[in-house]
């Protein structure tokens, strides 16, 4: 019986959080939302700001990544968890503590932004040198090399330091196209139950290379629904293109797109195209001005969150069999990758 209840608890034991909001009252009636982030960005609660206020509060069976969204301002991230969670903003610095986990993570999106500054400027003193050509490409290339260097050592240095609780998944989520299988599965090794069963976690674990792929609804330009399992696994390599039509670079890519496809095609290369757009107008209009390679489907978010994408243009290759050959790699990469899978040798 002792036994039995020590099971019980554990099983459905809760947490039970409360996030206030403490802000000037130009904010007043601007609506805040709580939206859960492992949850496709499922809004989970609403509220209007009075007086500078705000709070939500309730109960979860674990602790979850979320953004509290105030119109007209960037997301706020943190993790709901046993406590109280203080949100305030003054100039425009936003400040979020009051549990161990929140003023953790708080640190690490400091340095991050830090991070982020000193590349920034590091290309801006690339720009005032008046470099151009071959010069300025290989600068641009070797400032990216040092740029992808600090932030894999960033996220490997979180990882290692936050095994025992959910902030490693944040930064893992944010920067997958930098860690491979083999390193995300040493990364994890040592784990606490609360991290590996994460939602952002166990999601990128499912669409790592050589995983079969997950399903998604995707959607025509007509509104018909249709699934991503319609065009995977019909004897064919399928290349996804993931794009926007407000993405120059995306456009800029088509071209070698079509090139890819028509080289490739007889090979048994198709391509299909999959935008991003929130704005189904402008998706329509650019899909009649350009006319982009592949078959045309349009995805919402939680196609975004189940694979993880967090920039665009990227790229997927899937095998005829739905294995995920590769992801996040770049069109100069892509004839490699083709000819290492022997494509031009199906006929």
């Amino acid at each position: 019986m002792v036994l039995f209840i020590c099971w019980e608890n554990i099983a459905f034991s809760q947490i039970h959080y409360v996030v206030q909001g403490n802000l000037s009252e130009d904010f007043d009636g601007k609506k805040v939302c709580l939206v859960l982030l492992e949850e496709d960005n499922l809004i989970s609660d609403s509220t209007v700001i009075i007086d500078g206020k705000f709070s939500f509060k309730g109960e979860l069976l674990q602790s979850c990544w979320v953004a509290v969204r105030i119109d007209g301002l960037n997301g706020i991230f943190l993790v709901l968890e046993d406590g109280t969670i203080r949100i305030s903003i003054d100039n425009n610095h936003v400040k979020c503590e009051g549990t161990l986990t929140n003023d953790t993570f708080q640190k690490y999106w400091q340095e991050y932004q830090a991070l982020n500054q000193s590349i920034l400027e590091n290309y801006k003193r690339l720009d005032s040198l008046n470099v151009y050509g071959t010069e300025r490409r290989e600068l641009i290339k070797l400032l990216h090399d040092q740029e992808v260097e600090k932030k894999k050592n960033f996220v490997k240095e979180v990882v290692h330091d936050n095994l025992d609780n959910i902030i490693p998944a944040f930064w893992l989520r944010l920067f997958q196209e930098l860690i491979t299988v083999d390193e995300l599965k040493v990364m994890l090794s040592k784990a606490c139950l609360e991290l590996k069963t994460n939602r952002f976690i166990q999601k990128l674990e499912s669409v790592q290379q050589g995983c079969f792929y997950v399903d998604a609804e995707l959607e025509k330009l007509d509104g018909t629904k249709i699934n991503l399992s319609h065009f995977v696994g019909k004897g064919n390599y399928l290349l996804i293109n993931i794009w926007a039509s407000w993405c120059g670079a995306c456009i800029a890519k088509f071209p070698e797109m079509n090139l890819i496809g028509e080289k490739y095609y007889d090979c048994g290369l198709r391509i299909l195209t999959i935008s991003i757009d929130r704005d189904r107008e402008n998706w329509r209009k650019t899909l009649q001005r350009l006319k982009p390679p592949g078959k045309q489907m349009l995805a919402n978010y939680s196609f975004v969150n189940t694979y993880g994408i967090n920039k665009i243009p990227a790229l997927m290759l899937v095998s005829p069999e739905g294995v995920l050959i590769r992801k996040n790699f770049s069109i100069t990469e892509l004839e490699r990758i083709i000819n290492n899978e022997r494509i031009n040798h199906r006929k």
